[in-house]
């Protein structure tokens, strides 16, 4: 039992490394101790240029942050302490000089072993965390073939262009997934823009689509779940509207628990230059 305690223990370590390795992340947690902010706020006042660079790094941060019931970013108690942590690192430095040569010299001494102390066991929890998440890859490697992107491109004739996408096994609400996130951009433009039917207007350039996934073992599609945020909107799936050339981050989770997923396909659900009612 304690042993499955501690592999628990490490397992969340690793998951606030994962998720403190990148200093804009750092930069988010900062922000967001300050007060809580919305995402367009929160954009502005980390300087992040993208909003899918920003959705990716708040979905890396994880159970370390939180939203309110307005919608708001701020931290969890989690990433209070995560942050914490960090400051203390930050802040540990060598000692000021002191205006009595004696007293400082033993001052820096403490201060030094103080520092060295505190890195140590840093580092020590760090190759920890970084050992069990390399074990991890090799379990799902031995699982089944790690999960591919089978095409790169516009999306089913769209001008919806996938950029990249990552997949892992995990969990959504409870249940088991495989977890993809695709990077997307929005290549419409006011002077190609999306399709608009009958909606009056100019359009912009601005998308406005869903997206779900199919996955495969061995050439056949298995049985799986879109459990991303279902009944959210008329697609059962996330709307998104994204502007002209903006870049987006979409997390798309499929209920299975097959663990020889070795490859999927993302597909559109819906796409108009108008929200879709």
């Amino acid at each position: 039992m304690e042993e499955g305690q501690d592999i628990e223990r490490d397992r969340q370590r690793a998951e606030i490394f994962d998720a403190l390795g990148h200093p804009t992340r750092i930069v988010i947690l900062k922000a967001l101790s300050e007060e809580a902010l919305g995402f367009a706020d929160l954009k502005k006042k980390t300087s992040i240029e993208s909003s899918g660079q920003l959705q990716h790094h708040l979905t890396k941060l994880g159970d370390l942050i939180k939203t309110d019931e307005h919608g708001k970013y701020g931290l969890s108690n989690q990433g209070k302490e995560a942050l914490l942590t960090v400051q203390s690192v930050e802040n540990a430095s060598p000692a000021r000089k002191d205006s009595a040569k004696t007293h400082s010299r033993l001052y820096s001494s403490k201060k030094f072993f103080q520092v060295l102390s505190l890195l140590l066991a840093f580092l020590l929890i760090a190759s920890t965390a970084i050992a069990l998440v390399e074990f991890n890859q090799v379990q799902q490697l031995q699982n089944g073939p790690a999960a591919k992107l089978n095409d790169a491109g516009y999306l089913d004739s769209s001008k919806i262009f996938l950029i990249s996408s990552y997949s892992y096994y995990g969990k959504y609400d409870g249940q088991a997934c495989f977890i993809i996130e695709a990077t997307v951009r929005n290549d419409y433009t006011s002077q190609q823009p999306p399709p608009m039917d009958n909606f009056p207007g100019n359009s912009t350039g601005t998308a406005y689509f869903g997206m779900t996934a199919k996955l495969y073992v061995k050439g056949t599609p298995i049985q799986s779940e879109d459990v991303t945020s279902p009944g959210s909107s008329p697609l059962s799936v996330n709307q998104i509207g994204l502007g002209s050339g903006d870049t987006y981050v979409v997390e798309i989770d499929m209920a299975t628990s097959n663990q020889n997923v070795d490859n999927y396909t993302i597909n559109l659900v819906g796409l108009a230059g108008y929200p879709i009612p």
